[in-house]
């Protein structure tokens, strides 16, 4: 347990986690800041695996939302932080709660966002419609001017939005253009049993189900991971090429969850949850996704990325779609020959020349700890 700090940082999910570890690792660097981390659920998994020291949130037996509301406001009156720092998620729990807390406290509180998705939601809870300040932070750093522009229109203060960029895709783009990132790639293949020679492609798996729910609801995409898995496979089986095909799920799933459509399958196929995202991206050759953050990372490696999103229903929830530079497949009768084109790369994409400049200039972390240091001096 912590005696004082002057900094506190939370997080919950997998993505939001990534997104603070970078500056985590920044301000751990600082002698005259003295932080503590609060971590729950999947958080936890990256800052162990990171080497963080950190609280586990999930020990104390919180469960309901207004239990985490009364959990956040003790917690910030006994330990007196100077600032708050939080990732996003869209469950009620950890950072909402130390968000309005800290709004209530008058304790300044930044949120750093990783995600083109879902924004009201990360900050509204269950019924809740209206953005008013007090249940937003007083800086929430965004990842590119088009986020901002989409966020504005959502209702959010433009004042109170800072274009930095994204520190998980500037930490993954620097290890990309390293010697490891070659070396890594190397040591997966092998470790997959897959020759240099032989395409590997690989399929980002998400929680769309469970997230958008089942046709008729209000969310409905169009589609789930099943209907996207089961076109991938159909199509793969009539390819006249060698391939290895490779599942990732997502944090959330289980990984025994598409057994019944590989039961059927003449594709090699191989259902991975202990490979690391990134160690999948540099060694594939192809990636195949939805929405995941993992079609971002692809094109930032130069890799062929293809977003498979049949039948989809409303906006593009993938940003590299809405700002025109990765257009879904949606039609799945078109899928085939998109697909036999990339893989035998008559198709040859060069999306990643025309990515953001935030996502690429190296500088999202020094920004956002140049906030830090701004709000912290003016708290001294």
């Amino acid at each position: 347990m912590i005696t004082s700090c002057s900094m506190l940082a939370v997080a919950q999910d997998p993505g939001g986690a990534e997104a603070l570890t970078p500056v985590l690792k920044g301000l751990f660097a600082k002698n005259h800041i003295r932080l503590s981390v609060l971590a729950r659920q999947h958080a936890c998994k990256i800052f162990t695996k990171e080497g963080f020291k950190f609280i586990n949130s999930d020990m104390f037996g919180v469960s309901s939302e207004g239990d985490w509301r009364a959990f956040a406001e003790t917690w910030l009156k006994k330990y007196k932080p100077k600032l708050i720092l939080t990732a996003t998620s869209l469950n009620s729990g950890l950072e909402k709660s130390f968000i309005r807390a800290a709004r209530g406290q008058r304790i300044p509180c930044i949120t750093i966002l990783d995600s083109w998705t879902n924004y009201r939601a990360r900050f509204l809870d269950h019924g809740e419609k209206h953005l008013f300040i007090e249940i937003l932070p007083n800086i929430i750093t965004v990842m590119d001017d088009f986020a901002a522009d989409e966020m504005c229109r959502a209702g959010f203060p433009k004042a109170i939005l800072n274009v930095v960029g994204q520190p998980a895709l500037e930490h993954f783009l620097k290890w990309v253009k390293s010697d490891l990132a070659e070396d890594e790639r190397l040591r997966t293949r092998k470790s997959l049993d897959i020759p240099n020679a032989t395409m590997l492609i690989v399929f980002f798996s998400q929680p769309i189900a469970e997230t958008y729910g089942p046709p008729g609801s209000t969310y409905y995409r169009g589609y789930d991971e099943f209907d996207v898995l089961g076109l991938l496979l159909s199509s793969l089986s009539k390819m006249d090429m060698q391939f290895n095909l490779v599942i990732k799920t997502h944090p959330k799933e289980p990984i025994e969850k598409f057994k019944h459509l590989l039961a059927d399958t003449f594709v090699s196929t191989r259902v991975v949850n202990d490979y690391d995202s990134d160690q999948l991206i540099i060694a594939a050759d192809l990636i195949v996704g939805m929405t995941s953050i993992a079609m971002v990372k692809g094109l930032l490696a130069g890799r062929q990325v293809l977003s498979l999103q049949p039948n989809l229903i409303g906006e593009d929830s993938l940003v590299l779609g809405r700002m025109g530079i990765l257009k879904p497949v949606t039609d799945p009768k078109l899928f085939p020959d998109i697909l036999h084109d990339m893989l035998s790369y008559q198709n040859r994409q060069l999306h990643h020349l025309s990515l953001p400049v935030f996502w690429t200039d190296g500088q999202s972390t020094e920004r956002i700890l140049a906030i830090i240091e701004k709000l912290m001096a003016s708290e001294v």
